[in-house]
């Protein structure tokens, strides 16, 4: 019945989160087109209404390096180009090209040279009338098509001279006109392209095209795909790890066919495995010269007469890679690897990339490549393809609601719970002296909710059947925790399964319009909630103990406090954290207190008596940052929230365990349920991506941790010492992981040899996808003990210490029920430990047997009906 209770008042939740507006793109999707001089077909005017920006490809970049220059060569005029377009297309020129570096290298050089250049794309754009200029530098840093004449380690100057070159010409065509950049998208080609140089990137251009073709070419060994969905992703990724915004990123589309040779030896390994087998030597070593072993064509060239057959049989029978995303063929006849995409994988890219990954829009390579040839009024069967992608994508972004509405959602903030904003005296918006100090005195002030829960086996085994499909088949057991087997004793630390137990239940209208309960926030404008760091420590004396311990079906009594509250940042950077302490106990333990003090059982004596309690079974501290709301939520205009740059920061080497897997949104929808966590960055896709910023919905720090420390869990049952139990970990998140991302959990043994301590410590962290830490902590884990029933002594020895005393407790001093050195307090007392045994078999003669037959019977806690109790009151409140 617990379990019913909770799943219909998370429905309610959910529901009512529903009903709270989310914010939408302002503008729609860029949909590029590169016209090209080597098929200048424009379709008809139906077939391009959606087309946001047409770049001329191309112009030369040395023509820009002449000061004294007037004439702007193009194979077509803008304004010609304009007369073909609807209206409000934006006509852009493209400079540059694979093989034309020299104009830009020499603009680069010096501050004069750059002023010179950027001066004459000034004067080309005025005279011609476009809109703007795509600049396709194929690449700053190296790796171009003379990378064998000039070498990269010749061309790092170029890292930091190719900022400062779109910067000059910013500054010479102004804020109105277009700037955008092809870039690579080969991860090895992104020299320039770094967390140190996006930000002067971005600073300049209004977009950049990715180009997620090509992404096989003559310089590889092995056969891929050259545009397909997942090469795709990584180079995405890899951008906006760096720093870029997705909704400054477009993904780019190929309308054309790659071949390559792959070598004759190879030929039994690629008919069985297409993907991946040995190619062809395509370059020389030494010139870098093409030998004529790959190539491509689009749809509208013919196709050579060498390779009409081969191109005949992949298009009858080439085949859709679902795992990586792309369409292929292998012709072992001819030994030729065919990459190219359908009009079907073309569709399959914009849910899969640009929607999964928000980005700003897409482009082609290029328009007329896809006209029939010799019917150039045919054809464009993949610009069709195109254009229904980015109508869905038009139509997914205009449903939803506009972030004018964002006065509105303001409001909200403000009304829920808060009266008045801390950070403001008056209607100007000044800032009171003491408002912070304000604000810490209120929240740590705050009573929150005492919460009793039952650790039941079925919530333990929804948390289990939640997470067991994510790990290898043969840790089931371990996963499940053989609960049944564990019903009677305590359980093995309760670390991790504490995450789903003890959350607080609150009513609809206490929910925040991000999802979130009132408890712990601010309130506006600090209105964005992330879970920064915490620690949980099992207290090893009680749990091994069965009157004090975590035990299965069992009610255990939360107690939360906030501990201190900091305000760190200036401006839009502001933020506050927020420390919450969290003590559990076993609630007969706390009955049996207030019975024998004589003290009422109610909440108020509850609270006091968990503030201070002696025997907890675990202490947990998290810590909560809230940030300001973005902008858009500040001034209620039409533009999406500002993305969150990402950041790099790098991992540990040589793990001693790791797994990898990837959360999905069941996982991460259940989770929510299973701890009430209605956070919409979790449960939203809109939200978390237009209103907070986020690629995806996020993994909760919550799960983060309980998969952290159920793989760790895992191994230590095995470890070569003997089994061993987690005691604490302290641990911060770096960064989000995401949905549908692949994640990689790691731990390293770092114990320093004692034979007088049997204490073990793990180094524990987090890979993204791209390898990035997100997630970093220390564990500390102990031998395991047979857990024991009570000995006479022990209870006598507990019944004493919970005796009442002559005189009532002092509950407003400071030292009630505290341990104290000096005026040094300590919370709570620290247990006896094994590593404080120099031999560790006296310890394990204190403890007697385990006794699992009978649980050990507790009295019956009964509190008073006027005790507004949690909703989700566990079975013995039926």
């Amino acid at each position: 019945m617990a379990g019913l209770y909770r799943l219909l008042a998370f429905l309610l939740l959910t529901a009512v989160i529903g009903a709270i507006p989310t914010a939408a793109a302002a503008e729609y999707p860029r949909y590029i087109m590169y016209l090209t001089g080597q098929h200048p077909i424009i379709p008809a005017l139906e077939l391009i209404q959606d087309v946001t920006h047409v770049a001329i490809a191309f112009m030369r970049s040395e023509t820009f390096n002449d000061p004294d220059r007037d004439g702007w060569p193009l194979f077509m005029t803008v304004e010609e180009v304009r007369a073909r377009f609807p209206k409000q297309t934006r006509i852009m020129v493209a400079i540059g090209g694979w093989g034309n570096e020299d104009g830009f290298r020499q603009a680069a050089k010096s501050r004069e040279a750059r002023k010179i250049w950027a001066d004459g794309v000034r004067r080309m754009v005025e005279s011609t009338g476009a809109d703007g200029v795509d600049i396709d530098w194929e690449y700053p840093g190296g790796n171009g098509e003379d990378y064998k004449k000039i070498p990269n380690s010749e061309r790092k100057w170029e890292i930091d001279a190719y900022p400062e070159l779109l910067s000059a010409v910013r500054e010479a065509i102004g804020p109105s006109k277009v700037i955008s950049a092809a870039v690579p998208g080969l991860p090895r080609d992104m020299l320039a392209f770094t967390t140190s140089t996006i930000p002067s990137i971005m600073a300049s251009v209004d977009f950049l095209n990715i180009m997620t073709y090509d992404l096989m070419n003559r310089r590889d060994h092995v056969t891929k795909h050259h545009t397909g969905i997942q090469n795709s992703l990584e180079a995405i990724n890899a951008y906006t790890l760096a720093g870029v915004p997705p909704s400054k990123a477009n993904l780019g589309l190929a309308f054309y066919v790659k071949w390559f040779k792959t070598d004759p030896d190879a030929r039994e390994e690629c008919k069985k495995k297409p993907i991946g087998c040995k190619a062809a030597l395509m370059e020389d070593p030494i010139s870098g010269a093409d030998l004529g072993k790959a190539g491509a064509f689009s749809w509208h060239d013919q196709v050579p007469d060498d390779l009409v057959a081969s191109f005949d049989k992949a298009i009858e029978q080439g085949d859709y890679d679902e795992e990586a995303g792309g369409h292929y063929y292998f012709d072992p006849k001819e030994d030729l690897f065919w990459s190219w995409d359908t009009v079907e994988a073309i569709g399959k890219k914009f849910p899969k990339v640009v929607e999964a990954k928000n980005l700003g829009g897409v482009f082609a390579w290029g328009l007329g490549e896809d006209a029939n040839i010799g019917e150039e009024s045919r054809g464009f069967e993949h610009l069709k393809a195109a254009n229904e992608g980015i109508r869905r994508l038009k139509t997914a972004r205009a449903d939803r609601t506009d972030l004018a509405r964002a006065p509105v959602h303001r409001t909200q903030w403000q009304r829920i719970r808060f009266p008045r904003r801390y950070y403001q005296s008056d209607q100007t918006g000044a800032r009171s002296p003491a408002w912070f100090e304000d604000l810490r005195t209120e929240m740590l002030n705050r009573e929150l909710p005492v919460v009793i829960d039952s650790t039941s086996d079925r919530t333990l085994s929804a948390l289990n059947n939640t997470l067991k499909s994510f790990f290898p088949q043969e840790w089931e057991m371990s996963i499940n925790g053989g609960h049944k087997k564990l019903s009677h004793r305590a359980m093995p630390g309760g670390i991790g399964e504490h995450t789903v137990i003890c959350n607080p239940v609150l009513p609809a209208e206490r929910l925040l319009p991000d999802g979130t309960d009132d408890l712990h926030s601010p309130g506006g404008p600090f209105v964005r909630r992330l879970w920064r760091s915490g620690s949980v420590r099992i207290h090893a004396k009680q749990w091994k103990d069965m009157s004090e311990g975590w035990l299965l079906r069992k009610e255990m009594i939360c107690h939360e406090r906030i501990q201190d509250v900091r305000l760190s940042g200036a401006g839009d950077s502001e933020s506050i954290s927020v420390t919450i302490g969290r003590t559990f106990a076993r609630q007969s333990s706390v009955s049996r207190f207030l019975q024998n003090n004589h003290l009422p059982q109610n909440e108020t004596e509850i609270r006091k008596a968990m503030r201070d309690w002696q025997w907890p079974c675990m202490t947990e501290e998290r810590v909560l940052v809230f940030q300001r709301e973005p902008p858009a939520m500040q001034l209620g205009d039409k533009s999406v929230a500002q993305p969150r740059a990402a950041k790099f920061v790098k991992v540990p080497k040589d793990p001693d365990y790791s797994h990898s897997l990837t959360p999905t949104d069941t996982l991460l929808s259940r989770f929510s349920a299973l701890t009430f966590n209605g956070h919409r960055i979790h449960l939203d896709r809109d939200y978390a991506r237009n209103v907070e910023g986020f690629q995806n919905i996020i993994v909760h720090g919550p799960l983060s941790l309980t998969l952290m420390l159920k793989f760790l869990g895992t191994h230590l049952e095995s470890h070569p010492d003997g089994p061993y139990e987690i005691e604490r970990i302290e641990y911060t998140c770096i960064q989000p992981l995401f949905c549908d991302e692949e994640l990689r959990l790691c731990a390293k043994d770092v114990t320093t040899p004692d034979p007088k301590k049997h204490r073990k410590s793990f180094k524990v962290w987090i890979e993204s996808k791209l390898g990035g830490l997100s997630f970093r902590g220390t564990v500390t884990a102990i031998p395991r003990i047979p857990t024991t029933t009570a000995s006479p002594e022990a209870e006598q020895n507990i019944q004493n210490s919970l005796a009442p005393s002559n005189t009532e407790p002092d509950w407003e001093s400071p030292n009630t029920l505290r341990h104290t050195q000096g005026d040094q307090e300590t919370f709570p007392a620290p247990p006896i430990m094994p590593q404080d045994f120099e031999n560790f078999a006296l310890l394990q003669k204190l403890l007697r047997k385990s006794d699992t037959s009978t649980p050990p019977k507790e009295p019956e806690f009964n509190p008073p009906p006027t005790w507004n109790l949690p909703k989700h009151r566990p079975s013995s409140a039926k």
